[in-house]
């Protein structure tokens, strides 16, 4: 019955507080602390690391969205049919081996090539503006 009163205390406080990964693991976290007989401090320290990395995961997550840069990708995702860019030039480009050894080259001709293709693009919009 306490316990359920001070859990009911600790949702309304971190609900106030805005601590909202805190409140989601918090109460795992007081189980495991108490079944392991945790240092107070060491779980207080695991909380507060808890919200810290939530937040920043958060705040990445509005930024990404507020600079309409598309959801986090992987390469595995990526449709090779419609890009210009050979898929072996992907995939060596990928796993970042030229960066290493030092050797800009292919990473200017990604350039170029990526260059030229929005040109085209710009191209063909200009010429639907102008038409239209």
């Amino acid at each position: 019955m306490a316990d359920n009163i001070i859990q009911d205390e600790i949702e309304a406080m971190t609900k106030r507080l805005r601590l909202p990964h805190i409140r989601r693991s918090y109460y795992d976290l007081a189980l495991s602390a108490r079944a392991q007989r945790w240092d107070p401090m060491e779980m207080i320290r695991l909380l507060l690391e808890i919200e810290l990395k939530g937040r920043n995961a958060s705040t990445l997550e509005i930024r990404r969205i507020a600079a309409n840069l598309p959801s986090n990708r992987t390469l595995e995702g990526f449709d090779s049919s419609i890009s210009s860019i050979p898929n072996r030039t992907i995939m060596g480009l990928s796993n970042l081996e030229w960066v290493r050894l030092k050797r800009t080259y292919w990473f200017l001709v990604l350039l170029e090539r990526v260059r030229a293709f929005w040109r085209r693009h710009l191209q063909v919009l200009e010429s639907k503006q102008v038409s239209g």
